[in-house]
């Protein structure tokens, strides 16, 4: 299982918010590139990059704050690169490849537009994932400021018919709290034939435990962003025990 450190960007900043809400930021007097470089010299293999204000605006990589951020730690680092947030249409997705990126996650643009959706994912393969972001259920998109009516599973398996590479589950009300996974969320979409990583709440070492004992049942990561950066747990150790050392 993959531990994948994230990398949220504000207005080129790295951030934190608690449930997604803009209003509860939490900004770490990091540039990215130094976290992204302290990441991967702990022995990251992967990171998650978030364009926070792509997210919100709808904007497409490059053409918000971030976007030059994005292409300065994909140059800097010898790991392959996911990036998330603004790309909701083949030209931003492309846009983000030619940053560097190595995988793209699509969120809003699946809910809302889901035959642009299968335009990406035919176009780009197994490059391109789909993000299932749920708050008591429901799925929240436009920078988790809005909800849609869809319902999850079902995206789930149009997402495994359109040819996405992956899921990335996010439990919204449990992101940036620490409070552990929401596990009752994650499971109905383990099994359905797709990788899945989840996001959301980890912050012991016990939670990362309760995620690896899922990974027989697909789970093939997990993405850890407040718990690193404040020290509830370091890298070096959670590898460990998602490398089932620890």
């Amino acid at each position: 299982m993959e531990l994948i450190p994230a990398i949220d960007l504000r207005e080129g900043r790295v951030v934190r918010l608690v449930q997604g809400a803009f209003h509860q930021e939490h900004r770490y007097p990091l540039d990215p590139v130094e976290a992204a470089r302290q990441w991967v010299a702990a022995g990251a293999q992967r990171l998650h990059l978030v364009d926070l204000d792509g997210a919100r605006s709808g904007a497409a990589p490059g053409a918000t704050p971030n976007g030059q951020a994005v292409a300065r730690v994909c140059q800097a680092v010898a790991v392959p690169v996911q990036l998330g947030g603004g790309i909701r249409s083949l030209e931003a997705a492309q846009a983000a490849l030619a940053l560097g990126v190595e995988r793209v996650i699509l969120g809003t643009v699946v809910v809302r537009a889901p035959e642009r959706a299968a335009r990406i994912l035919e176009a780009l393969g197994g490059r391109a994932w789909v993000s299932l972001d749920l708050r008591e259920g429901r799925l929240a998109v436009a920078g988790w400021e809005e909800e849609g009516e869809q319902d999850g599973l079902a995206i789930a398996r149009w997402a495994r018919e359109a040819g996405a590479g992956g899921l990335v589950v996010t439990a919204v009300g449990r992101d940036g709290t620490l409070a552990g996974p929401d596990l009752e969320t994650l499971r109905p979409f383990l099994g359905l034939g797709l990788p899945v990583v989840a996001a959301g709440g980890v912050g012991r070492l016990e939670h990362l435990r309760q995620l690896k004992a899922l990974e027989p049942m697909g789970l093939t990561g997990v993405i850890v962003g407040r718990a690193l950066y404040e020290g509830c747990l370091t890298l070096e150790e959670a590898l460990e025990v998602v490398a089932g050392a620890g």
